[in-house]
């Protein structure tokens, strides 16, 4: 991932920074970045004011967008509507695939999901008595709500008597701890983000792991020295400490207790938690070298880093902002202004404002301001912001040319790397095969992989590489 998985790896918990002088650290102009916070918050103002849902429910709304436009990862991402397909006639599976134009059939739907109930709407329905309880710093947004676990005075579906607050989750969890492992309630998902929190597990990671092994025990892909189940750690929900609990997708208490286990797991040996600590793509890699099966056909990923909970197959021009981000899949690293529709059409003519995107997010980061915000701060703010801050007399034009110099050092250093593990930049560039061959088998965006085709994947990297100055195999 970036800076965070870095620090994880190295153990590092914290970096302390002592200062050599008494006088405080002071803006160069501290009227003009007022004035530029001032327009920012008039414009946070207004969007509150005319209902945008977002100031109400922050990221948990996402599910009912997500899902309706065909980008929610449903049951590891064989879908992307909140419906579960039959795994058996799934492309990977040797069967059909979903409804690929002019050929093929419908996937079959086995399990309709309820969107509106993975919502913060209707976790706010369920607790009604829940706030918006926190912000970052003075952030007018407070994107953050929570409550007590508890209905007319009783912990809801007797919760461990440990919960005594339970946060409103986040978008990427809902999804990723949610419809990714067949779960229809945001209820069911804050028992794996509580657990997640405790552990210190990323929720999307964590989702990603458990939700490949729900899918290929039900291919039946599991090594032959693996239970297509686990014993339960503790007591939790219908389960007590030592009951079978299967690896299937719709148990809401699966992620608690999988997580536990996957936390206390014995690294270094071959058994299925300690492999699973590895991530997805690392777990697929070994089950198919044990068994041959494909499952790395299974993953949804680039560069290895866990794909967010934004489907690039519902989304044009959104496969190309995963493929060019140098941290790997990320959802946070680009956008685009207007909606771009779906990718049965090309998205060459995105890729100019796929940089411009980019490189904004770069001075966005800089800054370290929220990208919540960032939409309510036109360049023109951020540029004011920006001089108030440094004393500089940049222009726009300036801040994104030190931003392209940014992200081409950041591919340089990539690049050789993969080059040292043999591996080319623009097979390192390239998604997972689910992404780029597995059609979604139903709703909004049935059929759809995330290119119009193989040479329409190409054209678009030619396209964006020359844009960057980059040389035709993607080295800048």
């Amino acid at each position: 991932g970036g800076t965070g998985a870095a620090f994880g790896f190295k153990n590092l918990k914290a970096v302390t920074v002592k200062s050599t002088t008494k006088e405080k650290v002071r803006f160069a102009s501290e009227a003009s970045l007022k004035s530029a916070i001032k327009v920012q918050r008039q414009e946070m103002g207004l969007r509150r004011r005319s209902g945008d849902p977002f100031y109400a429910f922050g990221t948990s709304r996402g599910p009912i967008y997500a899902s309706a436009n065909g980008r929610m990862p449903t049951a590891n991402y064989s879908s992307t509507n909140a419906m579960i397909p039959a795994f058996s006639e799934l492309k990977v599976s040797g069967g059909q695939g979903g409804v690929v134009p002019a050929t093929g059939t419908a996937v079959t739907i086995t399990t309709k999901l309820d969107a509106h109930e993975l919502s913060g709407e209707h976790w706010h329905e369920s607790l009604p008595d829940a706030k918006q309880s926190a912000c970052c710093a003075p952030c007018p947004i407070a994107c953050e709500a929570a409550d007590r676990p508890t209905i007319d005075g009783e912990k809801i579906r007797k919760r461990p008597i440990h919960l005594d607050r339970v946060d409103r989750p986040e978008y990427e969890t809902l999804a990723m701890l949610g419809a990714n492992l067949g779960l229809t309630s945001s209820l069911d998902v804050m028992d794996g983000n509580d657990a997640c929190n405790r552990l210190g597990i990323d929720t999307i990671s964590g989702g990603a792991a458990l939700s490949i092994v729900c899918e290929l025990a039900e291919h039946g892909w599991l090594p032959d020295n693996w239970s297509d189940h686990f014993h339960a750690p503790f007591d939790f929900g219908r389960y007590k400490q030592g009951d079978v609990v299967p690896w299937q997708f719709g148990i809401p208490e699966l992620p608690p207790l999988a997580l536990a286990m996957l936390a206390n797991s014995q690294p270094g040996s071959k058994e299925l938690f300690s492999v699973l600590g590895s991530g997805a793509v690392a777990f697929s890699e070994h089950v198919e070298r044990v068994t041959g099966h494909p499952a790395t056909k299974l993953t949804a990923h680039c560069k290895g880093l866990d794909l967010p909970a934004w489907d690039p197959r519902g989304k044009r021009g959104n496969a190309m902002a995963y493929m060019t981000a140098n941290v790997g899949a990320s959802h946070m690293r680009a956008g685009y202004k207007e909606p771009t529709g779906l990718p049965n059409a090309s998205a060459v003519d995105l890729m100019e404002e796929l940089i411009e995107s980019q490189n904004s997010i770069v001075i966005r980061d800089s800054m370290i301001l929220c990208a919540f915000a960032k939409g309510a701060t036109p360049d023109e703010v951020m540029l004011d912001a920006w001089n108030a801050i440094t004393g500089d007399d940049a222009s726009w034009d300036d801040l994104m040319q030190r931003a392209s110099l940014q992200w081409n050092l950041a591919r340089k250093w990539n690049v050789e790397h993969w080059r040292r593990i043999g591996v080319e930049p623009m097979v390192a560039d390239l998604l997972s095969w689910r992404l780029r061959k597995e059609p979604i088998p139903a709703g909004v965006a049935a059929g759809m992989v995330s290119f119009v085709d193989d040479d329409d994947e190409k054209a678009c990297m030619a396209k964006y590489y020359a844009l960057r100055g980059w040389k035709p195999d993607g080295t800048p």
